[in-house]
């Protein structure tokens, strides 16, 4: 069964960061938006991982930061 996000709707309820969407790459000083944006409440829950799953499906070229960031914040979730 496949699961349908609609993009914006999920990142606006996650609170993340609206600029990482922008450029197609994910920098190391997004990786720490991205953080603050999800530990800064409490950690990450399933509309956010949903998020972080699209955000590196969709993203062309990472940072070395975001794959550590990546694995530790789906790590945090499951």
């Amino acid at each position: 069964m496949a699961v349908t996000i609609d993009k914006r709707r999920n990142q606006a309820r996650a609170g993340l960061p609206h600029e990482i969407m922008a450029d197609g790459r994910i920098g190391a000083e997004d990786v720490l938006r991205l953080r603050r944006a999800i530990y800064g409440d409490g950690g990450i829950d399933r509309e956010k991982a949903a998020w972080l799953f699209q955000l590196n499906r969709d993203r062309k070229g990472h940072d070395p930061a975001w794959s550590e960031f990546y694995v530790e914040a789906l790590t945090d979730f499951f």
